[in-house]
């Protein structure tokens, strides 16, 4: 249902989520962020949750995903220039066009799962997602690189301000220098007698 910008004003959780309505390090509001907001347009006054849905939707109208196109440290403004780019990159100009707009938005991280047919873009290794407070409706999820709402499909992990807060993999590793670290993930959907 519609959550209008004065609902979201009067939220007495607000004042706590200075974090999520400001810049980080990798969440910024530089000149292509701004230009790109312009396009998706401003949220207005009467319903956050659809400006919330078409904002994620432009992204993956957009952009497309290419896992050559940026790394770990592309900046926002350098992946609306390329106009590609993967989850994480989506994820955090969702995150970034919620904040500039005033609407409260955090990093998720985690896995989804592919289904049969592995059409789930990100489904081969972690993956990103934003999520924006939404006052009655609290945290939802959108993944732009999807273009679908978050729901069981999706296994988070941590959430923060971007992903510097979330990162999978941080740590020092100590032993012979030619080691390498592989990581496999499998995601199963459990028989309906198993879920409840």
């Amino acid at each position: 249902s519609p959550v209008p910008r004065a609902q979201l004003a009067a939220d007495p959780r607000l004042p706590w989520l200075y974090d999520e309505l400001h810049e980080s390090q990798y969440v910024t509001f530089g000149p292509a962020l701004r230009a790109f907001a312009s396009e998706v347009g401003a949220p207005g006054g009467d319903d956050l949750v659809a400006w919330f849905l078409r904002a994620g939707e432009a992204i993956n109208a957009t952009f497309a995903y290419d896992t050559t196109a940026t790394t770990v440290q592309t900046t926002i403004d350098e992946s609306i220039r390329a106009r590609a780019g993967v989850c994480q990159d989506f994820a955090h100009i969702l995150t970034a066009l919620c904040r500039y707009n005033g609407v409260p938005a955090r990093y998720a991280s985690g896995y989804v799962y592919s289904g049969e047919a592995g059409s789930v873009l990100g489904a081969e290794a972690s993956h990103a997602w934003c999520e924006a407070y939404l006052g009655p409706h609290g945290w939802v999820g959108f993944d732009p690189t999807n273009c679908t709402l978050i729901d069981d499909r999706f296994a988070r992990i941590a959430v923060g301000r971007d992903y510097r807060d979330v990162s999978p993999v941080r740590g020092v590793y100590k032993g012979a220098s030619r080691s390498s670290m592989s990581v496999n993930v499998a995601m199963e959907a459990l028989p309906l007698s198993q879920q409840q």
